[in-house]
């Protein structure tokens, strides 16, 4: 990744979407299941919310 790619969590209605975005092109990474807006806190490291919702390597 770099300065032009984000990574975001977009609401729609009810549902929860980790979208990769860069200038050109945007990508849906996951849909989540399920999601509390209760567990949505500021982190205290994007990665770690990340592999939260994500999974991935550790």
């Amino acid at each position: 990744m770099d300065r032009n790619v984000s990574l975001v969590l977009v609401r729609i209605l009810k549902e929860y979407y980790v979208i990769l975005v860069s200038p050109t092109h945007a990508e849906v990474v996951k849909k989540l299941d399920t999601i509390d807006e209760g567990e949505l806190e500021t982190p205290d490291d994007f990665k770690s919310l990340l592999s939260k919702y994500v999974g991935g390597k550790k």
